[in-house]
């Protein structure tokens, strides 16, 4: 620990619930349900911890588990079923507690467990009581002990209702969209050989969802790069529909919202209970910028969608620096960073994060969807092939094995791998 004796004095501030006279909060109170102080109160760390395994394992695993638990409770009820049936035979009718004990014990405690109603073994009932010459009230606990297992074995059912129900409902609103796992950066001959929006003409959406395949631009080596004004880098990641070529398989009213994080390491005194450390050891602040993407929300998403962000002045990728000299360039992109060294040195951030959303035509329900990306899977001077083909029927198709493959951008400078 190292100690500075300038460090700022750090205050903890909590909050303070005011005590209350009302009767209706003291009873509240009394019966366990205090709605002053629930919101503070954590809840059962094992019941947490297995809510977390539930929603992440498989549907097998779950129900294996979910079987373990249920038979364990059941032989813990048989257990003291067969303890108690040895002490007041009388109360259990339809067991032989001398040979078959545990056996009678168990199968009254899955019948009552289960609430599917008893068989050859249950209860005493009032009019066996004269005939087995045994008092009723030896036989209360038996009556109370089927009963609190009864209402266990409610509770219990409908939690494992709850949580499959809950682990089906988190499978559909998951967007079944595949994410490049790479991201390309378009620049000088890569951006020139498009078409007239600046967009690389490969495969095409409209509107409708209709897609139209059409053919690359190339870059014209009659006209000198160098009488050109420098367009920005075009970075470019792309989002395939799993479920195109299927009947109602579109994703409606689809949206994209890209984040960039970003470390903020200004030093700042920090202590742990009037200890003060360096500052160095506490983890960065992370700051957020949204990333501005051209058609970032898609009525009907039915096959490919390119996500693509220009990389000028106003661009939160970029580092001061490249912002400074696209400011002395007059708004252009400097020619000294048109290469794919500088345009790498030029980008700076965290992580992407992207986040996919919109409404299921098959299910009708909210789906959605998340990818992250850093810099290691940026590739400068690329651009992705075409994954959209047609058949011999003449139906459009998509590769989904070629999500991420990248050629060399149109007149080349692509860094090497």
């Amino acid at each position: 620990w190292i100690l500075f004796s300038n460090a700022p004095t750090q205050y903890t501030v909590t909050t303070r619930y005011l005590k209350t006279k009302s009767t209706f909060d003291k009873c509240m109170r009394m019966l366990c349900f205090d709605r002053l102080h629930s919101a503070t109160k954590k809840e059962s760390p094992l019941l947490l911890a297995f809510l977390e395994f539930s929603f992440r394992t498989t549907f097998a695993t779950l129900f294996i588990s979910q079987l373990l638990i249920f038979m364990t409770l059941i032989v813990c009820f048989a257990g003291i079923i067969a303890i108690s049936g040895m002490l007041y035979p009388a109360c259990i009718q339809g067991g032989d507690y001398e040979n078959t004990a545990f056996a009678d014990a168990f199968s009254l405690s899955w019948t009552t467990f289960s609430t599917v109603g008893y068989g050859s073994t249950y209860p005493s009932m009032g009019p066996e009581y004269s005939t087995e010459g045994s008092n009723s009230g030896q036989c209360a606990f038996i009556y109370a002990l089927t009963s609190t297992e009864a209402f266990v074995g409610v509770l219990y059912a409908g939690f494992c209702g709850a949580v499959i129900f809950g682990k089906v409902l988190r499978h559909q609103s998951r967007a079944q969209v595949k994410f490049s796992d790479v991201v390309t950066i378009r620049y000088g001959t890569g951006v020139i050989g498009t078409d007239e929006d600046g967009e690389l003409a490969e495969e095409v959406e409209d509107a409708e969802g209709n897609d139209s395949i059409c053919s690359v631009g190339t870059f014209t080596p009659s006209v000198s790069i160098h009488n050109l004004r420098h367009p920005f880098p075009v970075l470019e990641f792309r989002v395939v529909n799993e479920n195109c070529g299927k009947q109602d398989g579109e994703i409606i009213d689809a949206n994209l919202n890209v984040l960039a994080s970003f470390e903020d390491r200004a030093s700042t005194f920090s202590s742990l209970r009037g200890k003060t450390i360096d500052p160095s050891k506490f983890v960065p602040k992370t700051m957020f910028r949204q990333v501005k993407i051209e058609l970032k929300a898609h009525p009907f998403f039915q096959r490919v969608w390119y996500a693509k962000h220009i990389l000028n002045g106003s661009s939160p990728l970029l580092t001061p620096d490249a912002r400074r000299k696209i400011r002395k360039n007059r708004g252009f992109w400097p020619v000294e960073l048109n290469n794919a060294t500088a345009v790498r040195k030029s980008i700076h951030f965290n992580q992407l994060l992207v986040n996919f959303s919109g409404v299921s035509n098959m299910s009708t329900a909210s789906v959605y969807a998340q990818k992250k990306y850093s810099d290691i899977d940026i590739v400068v001077g690329y651009q992705f092939v075409r994954c959209m083909y047609r058949d011999d029927s003449g139906a459009i198709k998509v590769d989904c094995d070629l999500v991420n493959d990248v050629i060399e951008q149109a007149g080349g400078g692509g860094e090497p791998f």
